[in-house]
């Protein structure tokens, strides 16, 4: 091969130079393509999360169509001469209209326990690793599953919403020992221990919370993080031991598991709050991974993206379903 022919061949081939210079090329693309791809797929998990509550809110509204209320926040289940046991949350009623009418058939929520299957192990095992989509956000970094006793149980994205701490009628009982100074309210649409018609709800289906997004980790003082979600660490066919309606709710150590009241802004994130812990508490607030918000239903089965900077009080008047006040926007 004479030295021709050879030079040809080399300037066949890349240089290191070039190699090098394609390479960067290549980079910069990836780093300019990938936020865009990062929030496409995030664009499609908020409207999945989106598309879950609408599922939710056409369900509560049949519910209703059939039972001319909405369902029970979350209720106590008790058997004549004993004390209150844990009966089952709002969840269970709807799930017929959520395409789990097999599911609904196989659960007894009638006996002692119903909603805490580490003593009801019927309903154990008709729940244990049933999973139920529309119940959890895909972009929550959270485990979807929780176990209790032998039995493992979905931990929900979502909780209902019973009404706002600063009340304009007091309908609130403080709540949850460790945290005594939480507070449950019975102001809203899903409360404790009783059902919810429609002509209370004097301040318009539109402008009333009923379901809110609580699906991400809180923080406290020390960096540790917490889990803060809907169903905590019973799932979410649990509801209350507590007899009674705030203002004459139960004793200060009865959760609502499944509920909450609304104390804190959109986006809270400071675990050491009186009301907010992981074994839920009543004033968990709204909190989501998607930046800037949180998804809520309401009744009208709109679902709408409530942003972080919306005020405290507005938020509060939205949860309430007869305050009587003019909302200002949501967002």
């Amino acid at each position: 091969m004479n030295s021709q022919q050879l030079a040809r061949e080399r300037r066949q081939g890349f240089t290191l130079i070039e190699l090098l210079v394609v390479i960067l090329i290549l980079s910069l693309l990836v780093a300019l393509l990938l936020p865009a791809v990062q929030f496409a797929r995030e664009a499609a998990r908020r409207a999945t999360c989106a598309n879950n509550l609408k599922q939710v809110g056409l369900a509560i509204a049949a519910y209703d169509e059939s039972s001319r209320s909405l369902p029970i926040g979350c209720r106590n289940q008790r058997a004549a001469g004993t004390l209150p046991t844990i009966g089952p949350a709002w969840w269970a009623g709807v799930l017929p209209h959520m395409d789990q009418a097999a599911l609904y058939s196989r659960l007894d929520l009638s006996s002692a326990s119903s909603g805490f299957v580490a003593l009801h192990a019927a309903n154990g095992m008709a729940v244990d690793r049933v999973a139920i989509p529309a119940m959890v956000c895909p972009s929550s970094p959270l485990p979807p599953w929780f176990t209790v006793g032998r039995f493992t149980i979905m931990a929900p994205s979502y909780v209902g919403i019973s009404g706002a701490a600063a009340d304009a009628r007091s309908r609130t009982s403080p709540c949850c020992i460790p945290k005594v100074d939480g507070q449950i309210s019975s102001g809203g649409l899903l409360v404790a221990n009783r059902s919810v018609k429609l002509p209370e709800v004097t301040d318009g289906t539109a402008h009333t919370l009923l379901v809110g997004e609580t699906s991400d980790f809180a923080v406290n003082s020390q960096g540790v993080k917490f889990r803060i979600d809907g169903g905590s660490v019973n799932g979410w066919l649990s509801g209350t031991n507590a007899p009674g309606t705030p203002p004459t709710y139960g004793t200060p150590n009865n959760p609502c598991w499944n509920c909450a009241t609304i104390k804190y802004a959109v986006g809270t994130r400071q675990y050491d709050l009186p009301g907010i812990w992981n074994t839920h508490g009543p004033n968990n607030p709204l909190l989501s991974a998607h930046p800037g918000g949180a998804e809520a239903l309401f009744l009208d089965a709109s679902v709408r993206f409530l942003s972080a900077t919306i005020e405290l009080r507005t938020l509060q008047l939205l949860a309430t379903r007869d305050d009587g006040t003019p909302t200002p926007s949501r967002d």
